[in-house]
């Protein structure tokens, strides 16, 4: 069972799990010492990877093929005088709107917040992954796109 619990999180949580539970699964821990090893095997299989993001401008070059579903984009931030849109590294087009989701306004608040303390720098300067339901809605016969955030997080090394 620990091997299996938290496999992205990594051998120290499998270890640790090992410790709590004990090979045969029986306990051997306080419920104390359990519930910690359990926040931290779920804090570390909730954080955004970059192997797992998806390309920007993979999911704008085949934008039905994502709509409606929960996605984590690696992308670059544009912040202009009329607000702050996610395009792919390296382009200037196209630009996906940032939506507020229905789930609250923290990721999107921090990411906006980020934005405008970055303002001035070049896109490709201001990398990060993005996490929400992205959505195509089709516009005059053009696509337009966005993702509502519900993950952020600045990203170094694209």
């Amino acid at each position: 069972m620990a091997g299996k619990a938290c496999h992205a999180f990594g051998s120290t949580t499998q270890f640790g799990l090992t410790q709590a539970l004990g090979r045969s699964g029986e306990l051997r821990m306080s419920s104390r010492a359990i519930s910690a090893v359990i926040a931290v095997c779920l804090a570390g299989c909730s954080s955004m990877a970059v192997d797992q993001a998806l390309d920007l401008g993979t999911v704008v070059s085949d934008p039905a093929r994502y709509d409606g579903q929960q996605i984590v984009v690696a992308a670059c931030i544009s912040v202009v005088i009329h607000g702050v849109a996610l395009l792919p590294c390296g382009e200037r087009a196209p630009y996906v709107a940032i939506d507020e989701p229905d789930t609250g306004r923290s990721k999107f608040s921090q990411l906006v917040s980020y934005a405008h303390k970055n303002m001035g720098a070049y896109p490709e300067e201001l990398p990060v992954l993005v996490g929400g339901e992205f959505r195509a809605i089709g516009m005059n016969g053009r696509e337009i796109s966005s993702i509502s955030v519900e993950r952020f997080q600045p990203h170094q090394g694209y």
